[in-house]
């Protein structure tokens, strides 16, 4: 009897150290690095990857021109829209600032109630952090009336800041406008036509 129950312990604990080895042998090969075939040397594995370029996860509103190719996302794409960062503009104080991205998740053109042939763009989306400004130009329609609204964010070099997004939303008025039809884009994705008689 006395053997029967040893036999029983023995196999219960067989298989208890088999599940550690086990577990660990996982754990192990989940943490070592990548080999790269043909290389001979192991690339450790880095999650999420490095972004280079403000503009390198941001989905394109419209195809890329010329030789470009777009880049493939999981899921349905969602609209960010960038601006590259620029060396050096001023804020309202004259000091330096960097220029950064603003991320648009929604964008309306609506007239605006205070007059005839105004009109106004409202934009709700997130900024990189709670201490990047959300700043905006307007450029008068061109020789093929295109109004082109140019939006970023603006932060003092080497300021700390929480790292995360920030929501924002902001109205922008286009102003008074005369006859004729015109194209509205916010940094280079067409927003709407607009049509006064």
């Amino acid at each position: 009897m006395i053997d029967r129950y040893n036999d029983q312990e023995t196999k219960i604990m067989k298989k208890f150290l088999l599940i550690i080895i086990l577990g660990i042998s996982m754990i192990v090969a989940a943490c070592a690095p990548i080999s790269v075939p043909g290389s001979g040397t192991a690339v450790p594995t880095v999650y999420p990857a490095p972004i280079k370029s403000p503009t390198e996860y941001a989905y394109p509103a419209k195809p890329p021109v010329g030789n470009a190719t777009q880049p493939s996302y999981p899921g349905p794409p969602k609209v960010v829209l960038t601006v590259s960062p620029s060396p050096s503009p001023q804020s309202k104080g004259g000091s330096e600032m960097e220029k950064g991205p603003v991320f648009i998740d929604r964008q309306e053109l609506i007239r605006a109630t205070s007059g005839v042939n105004e009109y106004q763009i409202r934009l709700a989306g997130n900024k990189p952090t709670p201490c990047h400004e959300v700043q905006y130009n307007i450029n008068p329609p061109d020789k093929n009336n295109r109004i082109q609204v140019n939006v970023y964010t603006i932060i003092k070099p080497g300021q700390i800041c929480a790292q995360v997004l920030a929501p924002f939303t902001i109205t922008i008025n286009i102003g008074k406008l005369s006859a004729g039809s015109f194209s509205v884009f916010v940094n280079d994705a067409k927003l709407g036509d607009i049509k006064i008689p």
